[in-house]
């Protein structure tokens, strides 16, 4: 080994071990650029180790690029050899690692010198700055975004020194609400401007500010510079940029909010007045209508009490005047039979006056029946006698006898109970009403009478398999009774009737009186 050689290793040696322990890669070549050594941090970042690459051209050990172009960069260490100087690492340059790993780069390369001055070698010094790149660039991104945020916020920003107390930035939003410059701002203490109206209480304020970091007032007044009075939401908070502390005060105006409020208020209050002139309106007008419906209430009282009455007076009638066809008709009628039967006894045989009376006295029994009859539908007895249930089994059987139409008749809970005279009278009305009806209109083969006495009350219900109505068309034209008359017969007694039936589906006519527990028509 020559001793230049040997003067350059040993010159490498002492400045390695010098530069052992510092955290920047090192890396020492001789005057033909090849690698003589390295320290450890040059062998992780290059991914070669020491031994291999003792030896090795540098441009094979140390490949670096433009980060954005992707070409090979020349290598500072053939300038720092050529030139004799230092020669500082190209911007944006990274190492292409051995493995394939990459990183930014900084640092440069100096020349190393014998004792007669020519160069023998260089040092290089480079350092992984990708973190360090990346958190400027993020910073730069952050500030540039903030100031972004702050050129465009719709809230006016102050921003002022804690030390001084003096503006040092103010946004767009903020000099167009106040009126004045940035030129007029900048430089000047808080309260010198003259925006607020106390200067004293805007003081103090700041040493509180200063104290607890944050302060706030809802409707603070400011005084612009053509003097206007406006009332602002006014937010400060202290924090630190650095070792520097700066105060942020956020001012949004809120005039146009206060005077939208004072707006509402004003609508509120009158809408309140109009609620309870509404209200006192609503309530004649219910006051009105109660006392109308309660003379209704009263009418349709005094109404149903006529109509009561007069049913009432009409079945006395009908009692009255069939028992007077029962009995005095009948007895007459029964005496006319008797003196007819005398005569025709002592009448020759087969003569013309026997024959006579034999016809008349055919026609006095048929006019008995007739009266017989007619009493019945006019008053039954048996229904003031006997009940219901009896009067309604003998009007069945004796209306079937006429009719020809098959009728099954049915009690459950009924026999030997007496109703309410007034309930009885209604159900029979309604049962005849409804019979009557089916010998006019429904041209039925079979009818079906039910009686049942329940725990709310009784129910009758009369059903034919005739060719059935409609019942809205027919409620207003039934007869003399009819759909109408039935159902107010029965309201009378408070109960309700239900008809249903459909053009050739037959008849279905239910009537449900209620019963109080004292056995008296009415609600239970």
């Amino acid at each position: 080994m020559s001793q230049v050689d040997e003067a350059t290793r040993r010159q490498s040696d002492w400045i390695l071990v010098a530069l052992a322990s510092v955290g920047t890669a090192i890396v020492v070549t001789d005057a033909q650029a090849r690698v003589i050594s390295m320290n450890s941090v040059a062998e992780t970042l290059t991914g070669w180790p020491r031994g291999e690459a003792a030896g090795q051209s540098l441009s094979d050990v140390f490949r670096i690029e433009n980060d954005e172009t992707r070409r090979a960069v020349a290598s500072p260490v053939a300038e720092a050899l050529a030139s004799g100087t230092t020669t500082d690492v190209a911007n944006d340059t990274i190492l292409r690692g051995r493995y394939g790993t990459d990183c930014i780069l900084d640092g440069s390369a100096v020349p190393i010198r014998d004792g007669a001055g020519v160069v023998v070698g260089a040092v290089l010094l480079f350092r992984d700055v990708t973190d360090r790149r990346r958190l400027t660039t993020a910073l730069e991104v952050s500030e540039a975004r903030y100031r972004r945020l702050f050129e465009t916020a719709q809230d006016g920003i102050l921003i002022v020194d804690a030390q001084s107390r003096r503006i040092f930035d103010a946004n767009p939003f903020l000099t167009d609400l106040i009126g004045y410059s940035q030129d007029d701002l900048v430089g000047k203490e808080l309260w010198e401007i003259g925006l607020f109206r106390d200067v004293e209480a805007s003081k103090e304020a700041f040493r509180v500010l200063q104290g607890g970091g944050y302060i706030r007032y809802e409707d603070l007044p400011l005084r612009t510079k053509d003097g206007r009075q406006i009332e602002v939401e006014f937010v400060s908070n202290v924090y630190w940029v650095g070792d520097h502390q700066v105060v942020q005060c956020n001012i949004r105006d809120i005039s146009d909010r206060k005077r939208a409020e004072s707006a509402l208020g004003v609508a509120f209050d009158q809408l309140e007045e109009r609620v309870r002139e509404r209200t006192a309106e609503l309530a004649a007008t219910n006051e009105t209508l109660s006392s109308a419906i309660a003379a209704r209430e009263r009418a349709e009282a005094a109404r149903r009490d006529v109509v009561r009455r007069l049913a009432t007076a009409q079945e006395d009638e009908r009692r009255r005047i069939a028992r007077e066809l029962h009995d005095q008709i009948g007895q007459y009628l029964a005496a006319l039979g008797l003196g007819l039967k005398a005569l025709e006894t002592a009448a020759p045989e087969a003569s013309s006056a026997d024959q006579q009376l034999r016809h008349l006295r055919g026609l006095t029994d048929l006019i008995g029946t007739e009266v017989h009859n007619l009493a019945l539908e006019i008053r039954p007895t048996a229904l003031d006698d006997l009940g219901l249930s009896a009067a309604l089994s003998t009007y069945a059987e004796e209306w079937a006898t006429r009719s020809g139409v098959k009728v099954d008749f049915q009690n459950a809970g009924v026999d030997g109970e007496r109703l309410p005279p007034a309930v009885e009278t209604a159900v029979y009305r309604v049962v005849q009403e409804a019979m009557t009806n089916v010998l006019r209109h429904a041209r039925a083969s079979h009818v079906s009478l039910v009686l049942q006495r329940t725990s709310q009350g009784v129910v009758a219900v009369v059903e034919d398999d005739g060719r059935g109505f409609d019942p809205a068309a027919a409620s207003q034209t039934s007869g003399r009774l009819g759909l109408l008359g039935m159902r107010e017969r029965v309201e009378l007694v408070e109960g309700h009737l239900t008809v249903e039936s459909a053009p050739g589906g037959g008849t279905t006519v239910i009537a449900r009186i209620p019963l109080r527990a004292d056995g008296e028509a009415g609600h239970v």
